[in-house]
């Protein structure tokens, strides 16, 4: 199936309203430490956070893409869309240095073997990174790298970028927004640079123990339980003649 298919006008229109939602408030949780004047979004889909960002200040808004997307889906014309494969290099006349770059639920959808690059594209935009990709057995369209969120540590971390668990505290259990985003994402900031000084300052520390990253929201816990009785109780029910008959299909 083409990624077109993948990400048509149901995709987005599903999604659009509780994405936008959830990054006014993660705006507003950053706007008390750190104020972004451009912000891009790797991934952007519509724009949904880029629009958050714009109505808590920001006034140059990019959004990188695939061509599934264009200029006129945009949920603002003031985000400049550009088009690019998300799984390549970011060439020069794409890249640029933005006081905050986005990517949320965004990484599982690119095959492992370009998550390198996709975090290194991150690194290339912005000292200052909101990333959340996500997490193994969370489900959805196209996740086809699912990773707990200290695999994405490691990576950023390889870079000098580290994470900063600014947002859990202040929105986890907030109904307002999806558990995914609750337990994915986080703040990476290059070390040494402006904002990493102005959170030393403020006695906010870097995460040291990446494992920790890795916590479950219940609401994902409870999602897999379901699944993983509903799965039992079907099987419990399967008779050995059918399993018999189905093996043998399967040679």
């Amino acid at each position: 199936m083409k990624k077109s298919t993948l990400y048509d006008n149901f995709f987005y229109e599903a999604q659009i309203k509780e994405s936008y939602l959830a990054a006014t408030i993660y705006a507003k949780v950053l706007k008390k430490i750190y104020r972004p004047n451009s912000v891009v979004d790797l991934g952007c889909g519509r724009g949904a956070w880029l629009k958050a960002f714009y109505e808590s200040g920001a006034k140059l808004l990019v959004g990188f893409d695939g061509p599934w997307n264009n200029q006129e889906s945009m949920i603002i014309q003031q985000i400049k869309f550009k088009p690019i494969n998300l799984n390549k290099p970011l060439q020069k006349k794409d890249s640029g240095y933005f006081d905050l770059a986005i990517s949320v639920e965004v990484a599982e959808h690119l095959p492992e073997a370009s998550a390198n690059t996709f975090i290194n594209n991150l690194t290339m935009l912005s000292d200052n990174i909101v990333f959340g990709g996500a997490y193994p057995g969370q489900g959805g369209v196209d996740h086809i790298n699912e990773k707990p969120q200290s695999y994405w540590g490691k990576l950023f971390t390889k870079n000098n970028y580290y994470p900063f668990d600014i947002f859990r505290p202040q929105i986890w259990g907030n109904t307002e927004v999806p558990f995914w985003y609750q337990q994915n994402t986080f703040l990476y900031v290059k070390k040494n640079s402006a904002l990493y000084k102005i959170l030393s300052t403020n006695k906010i520390t870097p995460i040291t123990n990446l494992a920790f990253m890795d916590c479950v929201h219940p609401k994902m816990f409870e999602m897999q339980k379901k699944i993983t009785f509903t799965l039992k109780s079907r099987i419990k029910k399967l008779t050995p003649k059918f399993l018999i008959d189905f093996i043998k299909r399967l040679k």
